[in-house]
Order: C-alpha cells, then structure tokens, then sequence
C-alpha cells in the first residue's frame, strides 16, 4: 500500500529534464517537506515528470521506519 504525501519543498531539480527522471532512481535522498511534514529519507524508487511526483521505497519519516513500503511525495 502506498502513502501519498503532498511537499510543497520537492526537490525541483528532479523534474527540470527528462533526463533527469532515470539519473537520480535507485539513490538514497533526503527530502524535508518542512516543519509540518517532516523529513523523509530512503530509495528513489520512481519520478513522474508530468504529475511533479516521486516515490521512495525503504523509507524513513524524521528517523522512525515507515510502516508501508513506498511513500509518494507530491
């Protein structure tokens, strides 16, 4: 089951070019989505260009395992 999460602070870089969608999959990242949302770390698994989204797999929220096993962030 995935858990979508809406971050107003993507990491914007990801989705300047299509180029850019496969560079960065299978790296471990870091995303802070803010004091409300936190900070989420773990695999990129996948980038949709055209909906602005990504999902992590193996994923940390503020350093405690998520329960489910990929997150999106929006």
């Amino acid at each position: 089951m995935d858990q979508l999460h809406t971050c107003k602070y993507i990491l914007h870089f990801l989705f300047v070019g299509s180029a850019m969608e496969t560079k960065y999959v299978g790296s471990m990242v870091s995303i802070d989505c803010g004091e409300v949302l936190g900070i989420y770390q773990g695999l990129l698994d996948g980038i949709d260009q055209s909906k602005q989204m990504l999902t992590i797999v193996s994923a940390f929220h503020d350093g405690t395992r998520c329960s489910v096993p990929r997150i999106t962030i929006k």
